[in-house]
């Protein structure tokens, strides 16, 4: 669903039960994501948000992350 909305720019995800990020990578206007509260445990796949400004990734179970760059 997420990969026909490519000009989107705010996401909010907090407290979805979310394990695992996919199909962003042809959000490449994203400029604010939120994933807090979640069960994320491994960050990757982000490389192509080259415009993200906020990414807030509190109370998750993150162990690794791969693929970001400031």
């Amino acid at each position: 669903m997420l990969t026909k909305l490519p000009a989107l720019q705010i996401l909010n995800l907090d407290m979805n039960q979310i394990s695992k990020l996919e199909n962003l990578q042809n959000n490449t206007c994203l400029l604010d994501l939120s994933i807090m509260q979640n069960k994320i445990e491994i960050i990757e796949g982000l490389s192509s948000l080259k415009h993200l400004r906020r990414l807030n990734l509190s109370f998750n179970k993150i162990k690794k992350i791969e693929g970001l760059s400031s």
